[in-house]
C-alpha cells in the first residue's frame, strides 16, 4: 500500500523499512571503517617516520666516521709535516724573525721550503689524497 507524504512523495512501508535499515546500518559500517583507515594511516605515518629517522641517523653517523678518518689522516699529514728535515731546518729562522733580529739566508730557505712544499703537493695530488669537501 502507498502512503503520500505532506511533501508528496510516495512511499511504501518496505521503502521505510529499507530507509530505516540504511540509515542505521551505513553508519554502523562507516564509522569504524573511517576509524580503521584513519588508525592504519597515522600507523603507516608513525612506521615511515621511524624508517626515515633511522636512515637519516645511519647516514649521518657513517658520514661522522668518514669525516673522523678523514680528519685522523690530515692530522697525520700534518704532523708528518712538521718532522721532515726542510721545515726543521726553516725553524731556527722563524724564531729568529719572531726575536726581530735578521736572517742572512732567510730567502734561500723560503725557497727551499718551498720547492719542499710544491713537490709534495703534486705527490699528494698525484696520489689523490685531496682534502674533505
Amino acid at each position: 500500500m502507498l502512503h503520500v507524504t505532506a511533501t508528496g512523495f510516495l512511499f511504501s512501508p518496505t521503502m521505510k523499512l529499507k530507509t530505516n535499515l540504511f540509515l542505521w546500518i551505513f553508519p554502523a559500517l562507516a564509522v569504524p571503517m573511517a576509524g580503521l583507515v584513519l588508525f592504519t594511516t597515522a600507523h603507516n605515518e608513525k612506521l615511515f617516520r621511524q624508517d626515515i629517522n633511522r636512515s637519516i641517523f645511519s647516514s649521518l653517523s657513517s658520514i661522522a666516521v668518514a669525516l673522523n678518518n678523514r680528519l685522523h689522516v690530515e692530522q697525520d699529514i700534518i704532523q708528518g709535516l712538521g718532522n721532515v728535515p726542510a721545515v726543521r731546518q726553516f725553524l731556527p729562522e722563524l724564531a729568529q724573525l719572531d726575536e726581530g733580529r735578521p736572517v742572512p739566508e732567510y730567502s734561500e730557505r723560503v725557497e727551499q721550503l718551498g720547492r719542499y712544499l710544491e713537490t709534495f703537493q703534486s705527490v699528494r695530488l698525484s696520489l689523490n689524497l685531496h682534502t674533505v669537501r
